[in-house]
């Protein structure tokens, strides 16, 4: 008399909840399915927008490497050069010193897929704070182009599409 029967429809309720604990194979594979396509379709937008992000950043590099220079030849009262090697993928600032030997103050690198157009190799700043007149074109493998040039008297560096 003191046993305690579990009703049946308690075992089958509790063996259906069992069973339906996880995920099954179709509804896995459909969630995989849809991340695929979703990675699948903004993949090249992602792409595009390093790219875009990567190209601005040379940009915005460039011109603060030509304003380190201009301020560095006004700094020090010394004549630099900014030199576009684009054999080696290199701009440098060059300081000369009285025995005309040269030395390295600064460079950075030209990214691939950046290319650099300028009317002139060597760019000249002087420690009045003028410079020759520049006009450097960095443009990429997309179209996208930016123009960094010197405007006025003083030789102020400014960049525009």
């Amino acid at each position: 008399m003191g046993g305690y029967c579990v009703p049946r429809y308690d075992i089958k309720r509790m063996y259906r909840f069992k069973k339906r604990r996880g995920f099954t194979l179709i509804e896995l594979l459909l969630v995989i399915t849809i991340i695929s396509v979703l990675a699948g379709v903004s993949f090249p937008f992602i792409k595009n927008t390093i790219q875009s992000t990567r190209f601005k950043s040379f940009s915005n590099k460039t011109y603060l490497f030509l304003d380190y220079a201009k301020t560095q030849a006004i700094l020090r009262s010394i004549v630099l050069k900014v030199r576009i090697d684009l054999d080696n993928a290199i701009m440098v600032i060059i300081e000369t010193d009285d025995e005309l030997v040269e030395s390295v103050v600064y460079k950075i690198n030209i990214p691939e897929k950046v290319s650099i157009e300028s009317e002139n190799e060597e760019i000249f700043f002087y420690p009045d704070g003028t410079l020759q007149p520049i006009q450097i074109t960095i443009s990429d493998d997309k179209g996208r182009s930016i123009l960094v040039t010197s405007k006025g008297i003083d030789g102020k560096i400014v960049t525009g599409q």
